[in-house]
């Protein structure tokens, strides 16, 4: 009985030790990352159903919500042996500009600790700063929209319930310059707008959508500048 009684306080010792262990184990340093360019990274927009993840895999984006600001004026032109689709996109030229931006220092400190002897001692350690600084920097800037036709074979077509259409009645319904909505790298359907959405709306609004890339990405061509690796501050 003893023997059992002294095997069960040790093995509850083992435990305790392996949990105490495991609680005082610290905890990275956090860090501010870099944007993923800088790191050595591609830039991605994720505007699309599946994003690829760096170190393998595939990471599942829900289809974007439409909006207003995605709403293009568009038309099909079905003469000639190559239909086109013809979008009025808005374009973008770059300027340079100031502008501010965050940026991180590094400083050294000195602190008075005591050792466990007792005795004194003058430390020297690194602490990360951050301040603003303005710097010329290329900025877009709207010139308006431009024509831009492309292959009708590269989109497809949805109504407001995301019921897909072909392209025959799509091009009877934009045989003139009319607003449609845009969703580009989007494979699949486009998600269907509520009951109450819809009544802004005419019944022969469409959806267009397509795998490729259309507009000019001019909000995103510009990043800020990159942050830098903040070490653990020191207590």
């Amino acid at each position: 009985m003893k023997l059992k009684m002294l095997m069960t306080v040790a093995l509850l010792a083992m435990v305790t030790t392996r949990a105490v262990a495991q609680e005082v184990e610290p905890a990275p340093p956090p860090a501010v990352l870099a944007p993923a360019e800088v790191r050595g990274l591609p830039m991605i927009q994720i505007r699309a159903a599946e994003v690829n993840i760096q170190g393998g895999g595939f990471l599942r984006v829900p289809a974007p919500a439409l909006g207003l600001n995605q709403l293009v004026p568009m038309k099909i032109d079905i003469r000639g042996d190559a239909p086109q689709l013809i979008m009025m996109i808005e374009g973008y030229r770059s300027e340079e500009r100031e502008v501010t931006v965050m940026r991180v220092r590094q400083e050294k400190r000195t602190r008075i600790v005591v050792l466990p002897s007792g005795k004194e001692e003058e430390q020297v350690y690194t602490v990360s700063v951050p301040f603003t600084e303005t710097v010329q920097q290329p900025v877009p800037v709207p010139i308006g929209a431009k024509p831009k036709a492309l292959p009708l074979s590269q989109f497809r077509f949805f109504d407001l319930n995301s019921k897909e259409i072909s392209a025959e009645d799509a091009a009877k319904i934009l045989s003139s310059l009319k607003p449609a909505f845009l969703l580009e790298q989007l494979e699949g359907e486009p998600p269907p707008l509520a009951k109450y959405q819809r009544q802004v709306f005419k019944e022969d609004v469409l959806v267009v959508t397509t795998k490729e890339v259309v507009q000019a990405a001019g909000q995103q061509a510009y990043l800020p500048a990159p942050a830098l690796q903040m070490p653990a501050v020191p207590r």
